[in-house]
Parts: C-alpha cells; sequence; structure tokens
C-alpha cells in the first residue's frame, strides 16, 4: 500500500508496509536533532509474566556517547576540525548550541548534511556582514537565518565566500557558546570518538539505556505489575484510510495517539485496579480493549537519525520473535519507537523552519506490527514549517 498522509491538527500520520515504503523512514531520516528516543513493546495477557525486551535489543543497543563543549564558531567550524569529519561518509556529525533559546536568542547548529544554520537576532544579523533571509517565525521580534554549506569547495581558504564568512566569525560573531556535539557510524550508529581541542573543555558525556519502571514513583502500596488495559486497533492498522470510513479512521487515530501519550507518562487512568476522581478527568481507553504488559527502555542527549534507524532495526527484530497469542483470543505483539527533538532547534525536519510559541514539539512515534506493518505520527508545535 502506497502510504497516505493525514492531517489531524498538528498530528500528521502516515500508513504503510516499513520495508517496500521509504516515506514511512523519512521521519526517522530527516529528523536530525533527537533529545529523548524510547522503545517500547506491548503485549497481550495477564497470565505470563510482564515482558522485557529481548536480550538482542540490549546487545545491539549499545550506550552511546555525545559531547559537551564551549567554544566559538570560529573554532568549531575551523575546516582542520570539521572537514575530515564532513568529508567521510562513513560518518555521522552534527552539533547544536545548548541554553540558547530560539525565540530570544542567536542559536547555531550544524546538521548532518554539513550544513551551518544561523538563526540570529536583527542585531546580530546586521553586524555579522553575512546574506540571509527573514525568519518565517519573527513577527513581533524580526529573526534572520543564514546557511553556510561546509562541504562546498567554496568554503575553503584562498576562497572569498569562505574569507567573508571566517571575518564573519572573527570579527561579529566572537562570543563563546555551550554545544553539544556527536559522531556516529552511519552504518551501525555507533558513536565515534571525537578530539577537540584543549581549549573547548569537552566534556563526554555517557548515554546509557534505562529501563524504565512500570509506574515511576508510585507509592508502596500501588502493585507495580498492574496490567495495562490496552486498546486493540490491529484491525484500525491494517485498514486502507483511503476506503475507510474517514470520521472512523481519523476518530481512532486520534484516540490512539492519545492512549500513547497517557501510557509514556505512566498515567494511572490506564491501568487496570486504578482509579482516578472523574470530577479531574474522564477519560476512558478506547474500545476495544485488552489487559496487558509494557516492557520499555529510553535513551537521552543529541541522537542523530544513524542511532534512531540501529534502536529501530534491533526492536522490529525483536518484536519478530515474540510468540503471538492470536490463537488464544489474545492479540498479537506490538511495538512503539518515540523520539522527541529539541525545542530550540532552528530546523526540525531537514531543513524545515522551526520556532517557539507556547511550545516547540518536534516529535513522531512509529508504531510497529509483526507483519512489517507500520503507522507513524508527526507532532509540531504550531511555529514549524514542517506542520
Amino acid at each position: 500500500m502506497t502510504p497516505t498522509h493525514k492531517d489531524i491538527g498538528k498530528v500528521h500520520i502516515a500508513v504503510g508496509d516499513l520495508v517496500r515504503h521509504a516515506k514511512l523512514t523519512e521521519f526517522v531520516d530527516h529528523h536530525w536533532f533527537n533529545y529523548g528516543l524510547r522503545a517500547a513493546v506491548y503485549t497481550y495477557g495477564t497470565t505470563s509474566p510482564a515482558p522485557t525486551l529481548p536480550p538482542m535489543l540490549a546487545k545491539q543497543i549499545p550506550s552511546f556517547h555525545y559531547y559537551r563543549v564551549r567554544t566559538t564558531l570560529a573554532e568549531l567550524t575551523d575546516p582542520a576540525f570539521l572537514r575530515p569529519l564532513l568529508k567521510d561518509t562513513t560518518l555521522q556529525f552534527a552539533a547544536l548550541s545548548i541554553r540558547t533559546r530560539i525565540d530570544q536568542h542567536d542559536t547555531f547548529a550544524i546538521t548532518p548534511t554539513g550544513e551551518l544554520i544561523l538563526d540570529l537576532t536583527k542585531d546580530t544579523y546586521e553586524v555579522s556582514g553575512l546574506t540571509g533571509t527573514h525568519s518565517p517565525f519573527g513577527e513581533r521580534n524580526p529573526r534572520f537565518t543564514v546557511r553556510i554549506d561546509l562541504r562546498a569547495d567554496a568554503y575553503a581558504p584562498g576562497h572569498k565566500y569562505y574569507e567573508r564568512v571566517r571575518w564573519s566569525f572573527a570579527n561579529a560573531l566572537t562570543a563563546p557558546c555551550d554545544f553539544w556535539l556527536t559522531c556516529v557510524d552511519t552504518a551501525t550508529g555507533k558513536s565515534h570518538p571525537l578530539t577537540c581541542p584543549d581549549g573547548w573543555m569537552a566534556q563526554n558525556i555517557l548515554s546509557e539505556p534505562r529501563w524504565e519502571d512500570p509506574i515511576p514513583n508510585a507509592p508502596t502500596t500501588v502493585d507495580r505489575q498492574a496490567a495495562l488495559i490496552i486498546p486493540d486497533v490491529r484491525e484500525w492498522a491494517l485498514s486502507d484510510p483511503r476506503t475507510a470510513d474517514k470520521l472512523l479512521w481519523h476518530g481512532t487515530a486520534q484516540d490512539f495517539y492519545e492512549w500513547l501519550g497517557m501510557e509514556v507518562n505512566a498515567s494511572p487512568q490506564i491501568r487496570a485496579g486504578q482509579s482516578t476522581n472523574s470530577y479531574l478527568s474522564t477519560y476512558t481507553v478506547p474500545s476495544p480493549h485488552r489487559p496487558g504488559r509494557v516492557a520499555a527502555v529510553r535513551w537521552t542527549g543529541l541522537i542523530l537519525p544513524a542511532q534512531v534507524h540501529a534502536v529501530q532495526r534491533a526492536l522490529t527484530t525483536s518484536l519478530a520473535t515474540l510468540p503471538s497469542r492470536a490463537e488464544e483470543d489474545q492479540g498479537e505483539p506490538w511495538a512503539t519507537l518515540a523520539a522527541w527533538g529539541f525545542r530550540d532547534t532552528p530546523v526540525s525536519y531537514g531543513t524545515k523552519s522551526h520556532g517557539f510559541l507556547v511550545s516547540g514539539e518536534n516529535d513522531f512515534t512509529l508504531a510497529y506490527w509483526p507483519d512489517g506493518r507500520c503507522v507513524a505520527f508527526q507532532a509540531n508545535g504550531p511555529l514549524d514549517k514542517a506542520s
């Protein structure tokens, strides 16, 4: 089936076969700056113990590293440091300024494609001497975006373009800034070590997978292995949105995505035997539903697409090893991979501009079934060109 897109406000949905349709992988390929990543497996039934992600998942996805440095744009973009990393096609390198708010400060990013993106305030832009474009999200506080191709032949000593950029970094954009840097193997997603100059005060930060407590911060009186009430949406996932009842299909999609949010946030309202004050919330799990279990693992840091793909491969391979309980009328297991983007990144998907109004969401969730079926949800804040 050819993937089709449906727009539910700021949530976009793609449906298809993960193997045959590259459109579904674009959520991963083009989402360069991920701050959080979560893999989860859901199984139906309560007679078996709570599931654990198969050992192969933990073995295939090692811990990874990223670096925190403090340096200037001139030093960060020095060809002696940067060019070998950008020219090596077996590596993905990226950098992102931190503690810089996209609606208030100058923000900087180097994408895995080798493009330096400067999202500048009006005052900074006017003294930079660089040529850019008006930011689409600067109505109240004008902002400008400058894009510099660091892989271009013109970005090399002796070229006027290079000399103009270097002059700007040496004379105008001189303030040091905190950055997160990372470099990974494109094929495996494994971290590649970086050798940073001593003056950068580089910190090598280890990001280890954290296995989630079924009910975090729960009091001792709560059954921590209490079953989830999980919606049974396989029939919906197998349906073709082009021929299905549109209102029903969209409604089920919204209900399912809302439930995923409740589960990620460990809401007691989707736990068997747990009750909440109906005055505070009238939420109910969508029908049909069954009791079941979840096991989840999470990473945080600066996470690149190659690493997300590595987790995705391990997750879908592991999912295929879990036994189906369909013959017992307990349904098939399924899995999700959720990624959260940085709220203050200058771009979200590819080179699409990103801003911050009351929120800066640029997230996606992929839901998988053992037969390769995949449903992808993309959620964006109101100021995002990917919307």
